[in-house]
Order: C-alpha cells, then sequence, then structure tokens
C-alpha cells in the first residue's frame, strides 16, 4: 500500500493480464490493479526438419509454429531458441542455444525457417528448437531431434570455354556438371618465353623427335578464391580440343597426337584415347589433370609401322586425289616403279610431318597409267619398306 494526494493504489501482481476496477471512497480513489498469469506455454514442435544447405558449410532448418497457448493462439512478443551440437547425446537446454528469433505475430502452423552457417563441410549436426510465449519463463518442451551433414560444396554447373589462340589456333574446354564438385574458373597460357616454365618446354622439345603443329600452352584451374586445383579434384574428364592448321595433308593429319608435359623428367608423353575429327580439322582428348599441353605429329624412328591408304588407288574418288603414306619418320626418300621396274617418280622429303602423299603422276606431271606400281621408301637409316599399290584412273 503506498498514499499519495488522497489517493490509495492498490496493486496486485500475478500476471500479465491487467483488469482495473475503481472504487470511490469520499475523497480518496482506490485503484485495484490485478495482473492474470499466462501459465501455458507454447507446445513442443514435432515438426523440425534440417537439410543441407546450398552453400559451403551451410543446414536448412524449417519447422511449423506451435501456438500461443499449446497449439492455439498467435504469439506476440515470443523467441524461438535453437541449439545445435555434432554430438546427438548432447545436454539440450535453452540456455545452450546459439540462435535466438523474435516471434511476434506468429500464428500456429505457420512454416518458419533458418539457415546455420559456417558449420563444418561434411560434418554432421543435429538440432532441437524450443519456443517461448510472451512470458520469459514460458518455454515450451524441447522439440523433435534433427540432423543433416553440412555443405561440402554448392551445386556445381558445367561450362563450356573457347579460346582463340594468337596462332589462329582454337581450343575448346569442356567442363561437365560431375567433374567438380564446387566452381571453376580456367586460365589458358601460351608458354613462351616471358613464362616460368618455359625452360622446361624447351628442354622437352630438344629430346622429341615429334613434328610441332601448335605452340605449348599451359592450362590452369582455379577454384573462386584463385586456388589452384590438383588432379585430386577432379572427378570427372574434361575435355579439351584444339583445332589444327589446314595446311596439314590427310597423311599428317592421322598421326596426329596431343601430348602433355611431364614436368618431372621434362619429356613430352602422348595422351592416350585421343580423337581426330578430318572434316572440323580438331583433335580431342578427355583430360583428368591440366598441365601444358602441346599438338604434335608423332614421327616414328623407322618404318615398321607404315600405312598406305587408299589401296586401290581410285584417283577420282580419292579424299584430295592423293594416296597416303602414314607413321614416317622424319626424313625419307619415295620411289614409284611401273610394273616393268622403271621408276616414274622420285622425290626426297626432308620433313615428312609423319606423312606424305603421292598424287598418281610421274615427274614430269602427267597421270599414270592403270596398272600396279610399286613404292619404295627409305629412312636415313637406310631402313626399307616396299609394297604394291593398285592404281585406277
Amino acid at each position: 500500500m503506498r498514499k499519495k494526494n488522497n489517493i490509495i493504489f492498490l496493486l496486485l501482481i500475478f500476471g500479465i493480464s491487467l483488469i482495473g476496477a475503481k472504487h470511490l471512497l469520499g475523497a480518496d480513489i482506490i485503484y485495484a490493479v490485478r495482473i492474470i498469469s499466462d501459465s501455458t506455454p507454447p507446445a513442443a514442435i514435432t515438426t523440425l526438419s534440417v537439410s543441407t544447405g546450398a552453400n559451403k558449410g551451410e543446414i536448412n532448418l524449417s519447422w511449423l509454429a506451435p501456438g500461443d497457448d499449446g497449439t492455439s493462439g498467435t504469439i506476440e512478443n515470443g523467441e524461438f531458441r535453437i541449439q545445435s551440437s555434432t554430438w546427438s547425446g548432447v545436454f539440450w537446454s535453452t540456455t545452450k542455444a546459439e540462435v535466438s528469433i523474435s516471434a511476434s505475430s506468429v500464428s500456429p502452423g505457420s512454416v518458419k525457417s533458418y539457415v546455420f552457417s559456417n558449420l563444418i563441410p561434411g560434418v554432421t549436426y543435429y538440432f532441437k528448437i524450443w519456443t517461448r510465449d510472451e512470458n520469459p519463463d514460458n518455454w515450451s518442451p524441447e522439440s523433435n531431434i534433427a540432423s543433416a551433414k553440412a555443405q561440402i560444396n554448392p551445386a556445381y554447373t558445367g561450362y563450356t570455354l573457347e579460346v582463340n589462340t594468337a596462332e589462329g589456333i582454337r581450343i575448346t574446354i569442356e567442363v561437365p556438371d560431375t567433374a567438380f564438385a564446387i566452381s571453376t574458373q580456367i586460365e589458358v597460357r601460351l608458354v613462351d618465353s616471358s613464362h616460368p616454365k618455359f625452360y622446361l618446354v624447351r628442354e622437352a622439345d630438344r629430346k622429341t623427335g615429334n613434328f610441332p603443329v601448335t605452340h605449348p600452352y599451359e592450362f590452369i584451374i582455379r577454384d573462386l578464391q584463385g586456388n589452384i586445383l590438383g588432379e585430386d579434384d577432379f572427378h570427372d574428364k574434361i575435355r579439351i580440343t584444339f583445332t589444327y592448321p589446314q595446311w596439314l595433308n590427310l597423311a599428317q593429319q592421322n598421326p596426329l597426337r596431343i601430348f602433355r608435359l611431364n614436368e618431372t623428367v621434362r619429356k613430352w608423353e602422348e595422351q592416350k584415347g585421343h580423337t581426330v575429327d578430318v572434316f572440323a580439322n580438331t583433335i580431342g582428348i578427355d583430360a583428368v589433370n591440366f598441365s601444358i599441353y602441346k599438338v604434335m605429329i608423332k614421327i616414328n624412328s623407322g618404318l615398321d609401322d607404315l600405312i598406305v591408304y587408299p589401296n586401290p588407288f581410285k584417283v577420282k574418288e580419292a579424299k584430295d586425289g592423293c594416296v597416303k603414306f602414314i607413321n614416317l619418320p622424319k626424313n625419307v626418300t619415295l620411289r614409284i616403279y611401273n610394273i616393268a621396274g622403271e621408276m616414274v617418280y622420285k622425290k626426297v622429303y626432308d620433313n615428312t610431318g609423319g606423312g606424305i602423299t603421292w598424287d598418281g603422276k610421274n615427274d614430269s606431271k602427267r597421270t599414270v597409267a592403270t596398272g600396279v606400281y610399286i613404292y619404295l621408301l627409305k629412312d636415313d637409316n637406310g631402313n626399307k619398306k616396299t609394297g604394291k599399290i593398285s592404281v585406277i584412273q
């Protein structure tokens, strides 16, 4: 009881709902104030669900809100609290919750959500949630427990990159959706005298006997933070395709290969599984690592792998009107004889580029007659290869 100016205020505080009553007692006014308590907390949430988030280290949470009193009534001036742990047997308590979310004008059954971030990627986290109404001590029972793994990497979309080089070569890089689990960026750099690995390339060039078709190019793949990715980061093959110059004849296109620089031994290594498209003038491989690549014509050390086609040689039907000799060493001499043993054609090749052609003409540039002809190939080491060609004009 307290008196002021003959007015008596009587305060009876039991809760938070206000009822006022006024009585007149002579000159005195007595106010009776009673606060009625809200003793019913929100119901426990039983719909908490979690899932791996969209970004690295994230987990998504969602739930249906309870009511102010159990499952009924709109929550005003309330709160949600969420606790997480990497151990399901942790002590669960509102005092241990890391996240507090205000709850006002929250209807029962409304969908609520929250994104936990900065979690350890790939680790499983467990969650529980509590709700209170306007009474600071009116906490609901704890929710159901839910768990999910924090995102290792966000969803990744593949892409295709085309690079047009100064030498007129187009390089296409096809990165499938399954290649990486993170977003990436690719850098293609010409290995010239300003490149830090130029001397490695020059030493490898001195060791190879193959005929160069393109300059060497370094392929580097990074994440969006600029970190270089290695072989362990590749989850699928990446297609690398080079165009090659149109001056290459068909005989030279067959032994085309893509070589990768082995930086440890400083040597060019042929990449298996290449494909050549003679119509599009392209050669491609499926790569599982990025390094320095170069297109070259594979030059054989002898004549053992010689292939001659087409045979029979139908001059009017053969592509380019030529017969092709492929898989050759660097320097050879070609002689063509008729069935009588007379030489009709001779040419010395100082650099075959792996393949040469004959257009069915003699040394006088006249078309030879239909018939069987003998070819003789000889390299600088004295190796010889002979065979027959049927010429049909």
